[in-house]
């Protein structure tokens, strides 16, 4: 296993304990499901993965991952669920 995979893996689990998620959360458009792809995309980034390894590893369209990092800044100033879930997690991830 790589780096990058033990990375992603910690991380997504990190991101799946924090919310009630449906089995098939990357694919869910619901509000949670949104909130963790969000946190996700976030995290990676942080941890140092490039958009094209994020589109590997979380299967998410192209486009979509950069919905998901351009629109963090913004929606983090409006959404306190999404800070208190990225300081839970960056705690337990150790960011």
């Amino acid at each position: 296993m790589t780096i990058f995979a033990t990375i992603y893996n910690r991380t997504c689990d990190a991101v799946c304990l924090l919310l009630p998620l449906p089995d098939d959360w990357m694919k869910s458009k619901c509000y949670e499901a949104s909130l963790a792809k969000t946190l996700l995309v976030h995290l990676l980034t942080l941890q140092g993965f490039s958009r094209r390894m994020i589109e590997y590893y979380t299967t998410l369209s192209k486009s979509s991952v950069k919905q998901y990092a351009n629109g963090y800044a913004e929606r983090i100033k409006t959404d306190r669920t999404l800070r208190i879930l990225e300081y839970e997690a960056r705690k337990e991830l150790g960011l």
